[in-house]
């Protein structure tokens, strides 16, 4: 019961704000998998490409002296070949959503991804301005991740490997793994 309490306090001190990193389409058959079409596409309306509208969401979280993203969206960084199969649509953005909260990238003190397919954590790095390598999107952030899953996106099976980002975020040195932290294990992205 205490232990109640004080997770309680604490949560109140805690402010959480939805931040909307961008819009995309993807496959409905691929996001949905064996669900029938019938079911799905009542809620989710697939266009004549069988494309459905997606929303990236992250969590900001303030906490005290710590401001923590969780997850960052899919990010920009891709190719032309990318952004043919995943439409980005939208004006939303990161820098948009996080101004208007009263925040910009330089204030986030720690990115958790969830885990590390390309539209959870791609948002991670960024062109640098010459667009010759990449750089970090949260510069003065610690990035975080849970190691099983860092070894689910360094060596994916083969249904898994196109959506794991093996590249610039494993790559970038930037990443801390987790250590002590226990994962609860769901079957889709949530």
């Amino acid at each position: 019961m205490a232990f109640d309490l004080v997770r309680l306090l604490i949560t109140l001190k805690m402010k959480l704000h939805p931040i909307n990193v961008g819009n995309f389409k993807l496959d409905g058959g691929a996001m949905f998998g064996v669900v029938p079409k019938a079911l799905w596409n009542k809620t989710n309306p697939a266009n004549e490409k069988n494309l459905i509208d997606i929303a990236s969401r992250c969590l900001l979280i303030e906490d005290g002296n710590r401001l923590i993203l969780i997850d960052t969206g899919m990010g920009t960084k891709q190719s032309d070949k990318f952004f043919n199969h995943y439409y980005r649509w939208g004006s939303l953005s990161v820098d948009k959503s996080l101004d208007s909260v009263g925040f910009c990238r330089e204030d986030v003190t720690d990115v958790f991804l969830t885990h590390l397919h390309f539209d959870h954590c791609g948002g991670s790095v960024k062109w640098n301005s010459m667009k010759d390598a990449y750089e970090l999107t949260f510069p003065k952030a610690n990035y975080w991740v849970h190691p099983a899953h860092w070894e689910h996106a360094i060596h994916p099976n083969d249904r898994r490997a196109a959506s794991a980002e093996r590249g610039p975020v494993c790559t970038c040195g930037a990443v801390r793994r987790l250590s002590g932290v226990r994962v609860s294990r769901h079957r889709r992205d949530s």
